[in-house]
């Protein structure tokens, strides 16, 4: 993504942001956001926007989560929409410059929907403004890193995926997150869920089924699996997103082990999702701290998930394995709380080494 943020035009810092570490990127972010102090208010302009995202992202990856990130992307979003980038035809400029306008345009989109999945608000970019015939990113790469075919040795393009998994999120939080969707009568939620989760089982066929993106290389560089591996953590929040049921269990473990509720059974493609987000999530565990962090918000609902289709269906083919997995991840939470990561996720760990303790009751001795 940052290459398509600043494909032709020289963004401040850019390069430095993405390729080296913690205090060359705050120093590049130190120096774009002095340039956004002439830029920003002054006018509306693809560079601006080309600025913000530079800092947002660099922001991003030194801190997830990050308020400034979500103010400036929202002031990107809101030029993108200025400067009628999610028209088709409604900018009179080059060939070049329109196809550099659309890579920046979905670059935005994405970041604006992601970030409007994780704190469970309205994108300020709407699916129904864009038109339907707005160009989107080519499917397959020439150059770079991709997801390689293993059937033709074509390689597909990890922004194009993101970029049509973002679609899909985008549709998910406007048909279930909205008031509209939210006062849908129980029937009609039912079939939109289906519908939801037939376009993220069609979306996982399309962009994975055939390659090896859903395995652990060691020929993959680091950068490399950190994308494929946000590619997972966003399918699996796109997941528990279209299923309300499944993400309030994921992520509403404390009270669910305290008030001895009723575990639910896990559908197989939630079960799946998870093992795909956590087996990642431990191949490059190893990484920046920002990128730990990050992880953590995936790695718990996946592993909490796992725990639970243990606890309820103890005699399942996967279980050995899933509490492998299940352990292993919960190590690493327990190092990382250790280690003074979130203090905030203490009170969650404890629930889950509880929800634990309960999956593996059912153990056999060997």
């Amino acid at each position: 993504m940052a290459a398509c943020v600043g494909q032709r035009r020289s963004t401040p810092g850019s390069s430095a942001i993405f390729t080296a570490g913690s205090d060359v990127a705050g120093k590049a972010i130190r120096d774009a956001l002095s340039v956004l102090d002439i830029t920003v208010f002054n006018r509306t302009s693809l560079f601006t926007i080309q600025v913000l995202l530079t800092v947002v992202l660099g922001l991003q990856r030194l801190q997830p989560g990050c308020e400034m990130a979500r103010n400036l992307l929202a002031v990107a979003s809101r030029m993108a929409l200025s400067l009628s980038m999610h028209r088709s035809n409604e900018v009179d400029t080059s060939f070049d410059d329109r196809m550099e306008m659309l890579r920046v345009f979905w670059c935005v989109y994405m970041l604006d929907v992601e970030t409007a999945m994780c704190d469970k608000m309205p994108p300020c970019i709407h699916d129904d403004d864009i038109d339907w015939l707005l160009i989107e990113p080519p499917k397959f790469t020439y150059g770079g890193h991709g997801i390689v075919q293993s059937s033709t040795g074509v390689t597909l393009s990890l922004y194009s995926a993101r970029q049509r998994l973002a679609r899909i999120a985008g549709l998910i939080l406007n048909e279930v997150y909205t008031s509209r969707g939210r006062h849908l009568p129980s029937n009609l939620r039912d079939e939109t869920a289906r519908r939801l989760n037939a376009k993220l089982q069609d979306w996982k066929a399309e962009w994975f089924a055939y390659g090896r993106a859903t395995e652990v290389s060691q020929e993959w560089q680091e950068s490399v699996l950190v994308h494929i591996a946000n590619l997972q953590f966003t399918f699996f929040q796109c997941l528990l997103r279209a299923n309300p049921d499944m993400a309030s269990t994921a992520v509403d473990v404390c009270n669910i082990v305290k008030d001895g509720d009723d575990l639910p059974l896990i559908p197989t493609h939630c079960l799946d999702a998870a093992r795909g987000a956590l087996r990642l999530a431990m191949a490059i565990r190893n990484g920046e701290a920002a990128y730990i962090s990050n992880a953590m918000q995936y790695t718990i609902p996946a592993m909490v998930l796992l725990l639970n289709s243990s606890t309820v269906t103890p005699l399942q083919q996967d279980r050995a394995s899933d509490l492998a997995l299940a352990k292993t991840a919960l190590d690493v939470v327990v190092h990382f709380v250790e280690r003074g990561g979130v203090t905030e996720l203490s009170t969650t760990l404890e629930a889950c080494q509880t929800l634990w303790s309960m999956a593996t009751l059912h153990e056999s001795p060997c």
